[in-house]
């Protein structure tokens, strides 16, 4: 018989740590869970409890919506103002395009006749000649994302696998707060090395379990791209999520991100619209509350603003 004073055995022999032995190590974990950040939208810091904190968010979207271009949006408000920066890994878009889609978000807050996408690419040859006009324009587009983003920003188009990842987080100096990490999209990401006899299922699984000890070893937050089954797309339900259940399981929140329509012809009308009615859904938060936040997306301005 066990008293009060005297802890049951557990299985093999040993005891657990009391959580009186090691209420202050618990307490102070408590504190590091707190949002690191918003994510500069009101509505979704709101269901989020004020913005992304340590953990895994997974944010699904069918063709179209703009997930890549939220994502993106989300990194460089979190770079300009934040407290730890961001970390954009990229396995889709190169990281010119990745910086040209943000120019473009830039000139339309600077500018009435915003530069878009290409006309940025075909501009900056010109970028330094003192040209006025749209050029003009250009330059100041790019101090201002040299002085108020690239400073937080490290948008790498080489890292392949979550080891990759996980080195370089490994790597930052001491002391330094580790930024958030934003990957597009997490079904595209590299086997490593010992994954060569597993199927899909169980690599993705790997992956997002790497994710997932990547995000607690480092106290971070990460913005995990998913895509979505053909069937189900433009729906917000967990088992949507292409490729393996992992994802749904061990994620703090997953986010829907669908364009709005009664019915399919006027989705699909919607889609081609400029800009277009967007709901991003959090349909599980571990931590927080469910709900919708009716955005504006504006294709060519690579711009989201809550309706």
């Amino acid at each position: 018989m066990t008293t009060a004073s005297t802890p049951p055995a557990f299985e093999g022999g040993r005891q657990p740590f009391w959580n009186s032995e090691r209420i202050g190590a618990l307490l102070a974990d408590v504190g590091r869970l707190r949002p690191v950040g918003s994510t500069g939208l009101i509505g979704l810091d709101g269901l989020l409890g004020g913005g992304l904190a340590p953990g895994v968010y997974i944010l699904a979207g069918e063709p179209g919506a703009g997930k890549s271009s939220l994502a993106l949006q989300v990194a460089d408000y979190s770079a300009q103002f934040g407290t730890r920066g961001c970390v954009f890994a990229s396995l889709e878009m190169g990281a010119s395009q990745l910086v040209c889609k943000s120019l473009t978000r830039m000139s339309a807050g600077m500018h009435e006749n915003p530069l878009a996408f290409g006309e940025i690419a075909a501009l900056m040859p010109r970028l330094g000649s003192g040209e006025s006009g749209r050029a003009a324009m250009l330059a100041e587009t790019v101090e201002a994302y040299m002085s108020n983003i690239a400073p937080a920003l490290s948008t790498q188009d080489a890292v392949g696998t979550v080891s990759s990842i996980s080195a370089l987080y490994d790597s930052l100096p001491g002391g330094e707060l580790p930024p958030v990490l934003v990957l597009d999209y997490v079904q595209v990401v590299g086997r490593e090395k010992n994954d060569a006899g597993v199927t899909d299922v169980q690599a993705l699984s790997a992956v997002m379990k790497g994710l997932c000890s990547l995000s607690k070893r480092h106290g971070i937050p990460v913005l995990a791209l998913s895509s979505q089954n053909r069937g189900k797309r433009g729906t917000a339900v967990l088992d949507s999520l292409a490729g393996c259940s992992e994802l749904e399981y061990s994620a703090t929140a997953v986010m829907f991100l669908s364009v709005d329509g009664a019915d399919a012809e006027e989705r699909r009308d919607n889609a081609e619209a400029d800009p277009r009615p967007v709901t991003l859904t959090v349909a599980k938060n571990r931590f927080g509350a469910l709900g919708s936040v009716p955005l504006w997306f504006f294709p060519s301005q690579s711009r989201f603003i809550e309706r």
